[in-house]
């Protein structure tokens, strides 16, 4: 059962599916997937320096970060550069699930980025308008999976063993999905029979409302390898284009747990483990452009195309139930029911993605050696996302696409003052919620603060990030009083680059 992965304990993100209608093909749950690989941003590899600005740079230049967002910044330098940025990134989650609230916390380390530019001008001394340029060659962090997330609280009004009733429906045993047949064989649900021997549904072999319990971990992340080049012409134009290969690693550990049922119960708990790990890699090139019409002031524009992957996921589940030496009847014989376990097949699925194409416009003002203002705004139209694959039908999580996402508008905007060699930096963005009609926003927004120190040869930064946004998490899919996680994400990160000219 391949393409049913998603269709149990789903994780329905930021979305709101009221007023979804009938389609022919029913969405499978990998357009969370196009979405999760869609929201890149090289301004989480970026240097400490446009951290700081909060991650504005289309039309400042001079730093490594460019390479993969406007490599037309390249054809700034003037020396040849290293520089590596480490961070420290501090996750944690507040999740509101009916009366209970738990906070999680997650702490990870990670290079942001690392790499060098080859410098290849030309003096002052030499009289040409064309001043020649420089080669980047760079490694950028571009999403961060990792994370935990935690709920729990006491359902009064059903379980999932409701939803897998549903999920059944009136299917004969040996047809249902991976999930509700491994309810079925947990006697966790039975069919039941009209007096023509036809099931007209499934019943519950217990009635209690349980106390719920989910834990979601998540790691892995998305780098990009960026080549790229940008060349100067008279100090007034710069351009540049790039090549980005990308490599992603995901992989999800949930654990669902349900237990505590009424003391009438002879269900003591039941609990479903599943693992999805998603690798795989992607393309795509970047071209821009800056002009300096006056010498304060810098205008960019740059253009991502579309990234193609192409992705393999695996997921597995395991299904174990307690009972408290429940009796049954099967086949005329009293079963006593104890510990029941189910495990799925490993389900392998490739597939590619299309992800959308980035354009940003930013604009930069200087004050000489008092410091500057530099804005950004970057357009993502999600409904332009696309999967195809050979192992499972891809039209219904594109319809889910064109119908739920929609065009978002992201805002960068930083400021630095300067005090001999040293730098102070303030910056704000704001990510725009991909959902379409939702009355749930999802939109994610950055606060960001650094302090540079330069010198001829050297330089330091460091920075400071936060960020706060809001998802919403169901832990399975049913048609009455459906359960939902209110989750706060609060992200802290601290950034510091080192680099080197040469």
């Amino acid at each position: 059962m391949k393409a049913s992965k998603y269709i149990m304990l789903i994780g329905v993100m930021l979305f709101n599916l009221a007023g979804y209608g009938q389609i022919e093909a029913q969405p499978l749950g990998y357009y969370k997937d196009a979405l999760m690989f869609s929201q890149t941003s090289s301004a989480y590899g970026s240097s400490a320096r446009v951290q700081g600005f909060g991650g504005a740079s289309v039309s400042l230049g001079g730093d490594i970060s460019v390479a993969g967002i406007n490599p037309a910044g390249i054809g700034f330098f003037n020396r040849s550069v290293f520089s590596v940025t480490p961070g420290m990134n501090f996750h944690s989650t507040d999740a509101s699930y009916l009366t209970s609230d738990v906070t999680s916390i997650r702490n990870n380390f990670n290079i942001a980025n690392i790499g060098v530019v080859l410098n290849n001008t030309v003096g002052d001394i030499v009289n040409t308008k064309f001043k020649g340029g420089s080669f980047a060659i760079s490694l950028h962090r571009i999403n961060d999976f990792n994370n935990t997330i935690r709920y729990q609280g006491r359902n009064d009004n059903n379980s999932v063993i409701d939803a897998f009733i549903e999920e059944a429906g009136t299917q004969n045993p040996n047809d249902l999905g991976d999930q509700a047949y491994s309810a079925y064989i947990n006697y966790l649900i039975n069919p039941v029979y009209n007096g023509n021997n036809q099931i007209v549904g499934y019943d519950a072999f217990t009635y209690g409302y349980p106390l719920q319990t989910e834990t979601i971990v998540t790691t892995g992340g998305q780098y990009q390898l960026n080549l790229a080049w940008g060349g100067n012409y008279n100090d007034r134009v710069y351009f540049g284009g790039g090549l980005g290969i990308q490599t992603v690693s995901y992989s999800r550990v949930r654990r669902f747990l349900e237990d505590q049922y009424q003391p009438f119960d002879s269900l003591n708990s039941t609990r479903i483990n599943d693992e999805l790990n998603i690798n795989g890699s992607g393309i795509n090139a970047t071209f821009g452009v800056i002009v300096r019409p006056i010498n304060r002031l810098t205008i960019g524009l740059s253009y991502v195309t579309p990234t193609f992957y192409a992705l393999n996921d695996e997921y597995s589940f395991v299904h174990d139930t307690r009972w408290n030496g429940a009796e049954v009847i099967e086949d005329g014989e009293t079963v006593v029911l104890n510990d029941l376990n189910y495990t799925s097949d490993i389900s392998i699925s490739n597939y590619t993605l299309r992800s959308p194409s980035r354009l940003s416009l930013g604009t930069s003002l200087f004050f000489g050696k008092l410091g500057l203002i530099t804005g950004d705004v970057e357009l993502v139209n999600y409904t332009s996302a696309h999967l195809q694959s050979n192992d499972f039908n891809t039209n219904g999580d594109n319809d889910f696409i064109d119908d739920n996402f929609r065009s978002a508008i992201n805002y960068r905007f930083g400021a630095e003052a300067r005090l001999e060699s040293f730098r102070f930096r303030a910056g704000y963005s704001f990510i725009g919620d991909p959902y379409e009609g939702s009355d749930y926003s999802s939109g994610k927004r950055n606060i960001s603060g650094g302090i540079g120190f330069r010198k001829a040869d050297y330089f330091i930064e460091a920075a400071y990030v936060q960020s706060k946004f809001n998802t919403l998490y169901q832990p399975y899919t049913i048609s009455v009083d459906q359960p939902v996680a209110d989750i706060v994400n609060r992200n802290s990160s601290f950034l510091l680059t080192v680099g080197f000219n040469f």
